[in-house]
């Protein structure tokens, strides 16, 4: 398993995990592949840039940068349950600690945030971008 696939599961369970998003999206709304037809609100795990990063002259650690987004989706065309998911997503993995299979987290960041409508006739999205540090454990 790649440290991008063991990143994916972490952050997966973290927020599939939490009683205070579970409250917020309902049980069994956290998705990789969001299924034909679900309404809203729910999350998305979304695209994955990885990179790996040059540890400097000497140095044996290999580190991998992982640029993620989870997108939420929410029902109103207002912002307020957008806002209130990002903030509960922001809050689950800016800066957090979690464990990872075969690799340790370094750092996690909240990197942007940006909202749009969903496309839908009601509803709108937040697309959350975070920077990841992974090295081999």
């Amino acid at each position: 398993m790649g440290a991008e696939e063991a990143l994916q599961r972490a952050i997966y369970e973290r927020l599939a995990g939490d009683a205070a998003l579970v409250a917020l999206i309902g049980a069994d709304k956290v998705f990789d592949h969001v299924p034909r037809n679900m309404s809203a609100p729910y999350v998305h795990l979304g695209e994955m840039e990885v990179t790996p990063v040059a540890a400097g002259s000497g140095a044996e650690t290999k580190l991998v940068e992982i640029v993620f987004s989870l997108v939420a989706f929410s029902r109103g065309r207002g912002r307020r349950e957008t806002l209130g998911l990002a903030a509960a997503l922001r809050n689950l993995l800016h800066d957090a600690e979690f464990a990872l299979a075969g690799f340790t987290l370094v750092a996690c960041r909240f990197v942007q945030m940006k909202t749009s409508g969903a496309g839908e006739v009601s509803g709108r999205r937040a697309v959350l971008k975070f920077r990841a540090v992974v090295e081999e454990a």
